[in-house]
């Protein structure tokens, strides 16, 4: 009985290894970092929006992150549209 427990515990522990290097590979390879900072999004000011580049690529540059800075740029983006959109919907149901 423990002889089993010790096979199957072994047996997910490599599965979960292999796995993990699996897709740790398949995202080094087709992980593209070529997204532009300053990309002008729908209704967003053109100058906030270089502002959230700037801000993104200056925060990336300061960590040793360059990779990071398209998704911090993308994430500063979503938070001041969820942000917005929460201020628009407070003075409609005041």
């Amino acid at each position: 009985m423990l002889l089993a427990l010790v096979f199957i515990l072994m047996v997910g522990v490599l599965g979960g290894a292999v796995g993990g290097l699996v897709s740790w590979w398949l995202m080094e390879r087709t992980c593209d970092t070529g997204e532009p900072l300053h990309r002008p999004v729908a209704g967003f000011d053109p100058d906030l929006d270089g502002q959230i580049g700037k801000a993104a690529s200056q925060w990336a540059s300061v960590h040793g992150q360059p990779a990071a800075a398209p998704l911090l740029a993308r994430k500063l983006r979503l938070a001041y549209d969820l942000n917005e959109r929460r201020r628009r919907h407070r003075r409609w149901s005041r």
